[in-house]
């Protein structure tokens, strides 16, 4: 019985621990990532802007719902394993730049995600920059420690190359 309280008392210590350092660490961060895919701007823009199609082609999304608009802006619901993420579209400018923001403050995460879409040796470049926060401490070490800012983007970049039958690196900008 004696090995069960250290081992509970353990846990809870190293939780504690886990959140302490959170309090430390800032609540916002931003995190950007690129590829080069060998295809059209155009072309990569349709798929990006088809929000519809993303379970079709990133693994990490298991269905889309489009939402009625919220203040004249486009509401779409990513349904992922880790739950549903609400993303509103809050600037997009054909074949150039789009802007969504997660539209739920009730996660313990929010903010934007900017894709920038550029003309590049015969092939665009397509940057994600993420501008986040992270309210909860606990959360916040567990992104900065274990799971990183760049994963999602990184996941999200990789499967675009992959739905143009590409296989390519995800350089971390910053």
């Amino acid at each position: 019985m004696k090995w069960v309280f250290i081992g509970v008392g353990g846990l809870l210590g190293i939780g504690i621990l886990l959140y302490v350092i959170g309090l430390f660490l800032p609540q916002a961060h931003v995190a950007s990532s690129s590829v080069l895919i060998r295809q059209p701007v155009d072309s990569v823009w349709r798929v990006i802007r088809t929000f519809d199609e993303y379970d079709t082609w990133w693994p990490e999304v298991s269905s889309v719902e489009r939402l009625p608009d919220r203040d004249g802006q486009e509401l779409w619901t990513l349904r992922q394993r880790t739950g549903e993420l609400p993303m509103q579209v809050i600037e997009s400018t054909a074949a150039e730049r789009l802007v969504t923001r997660i539209a739920d403050d009730n996660l313990p995460f929010g903010g934007t995600w900017t894709y920038e879409l550029r003309e590049q040796d015969g092939g665009t470049l397509v940057t994600v920059t993420e501008d986040g926060e992270i309210y909860n401490p606990f959360f916040r070490v567990m992104s900065k420690l274990i799971f990183g800012y760049h994963r999602t983007q990184e996941s999200y970049l990789s499967a675009l190359a992959q739905k143009f039958g590409e296989a390519v690196v995800v350089e971390r900008l910053r």
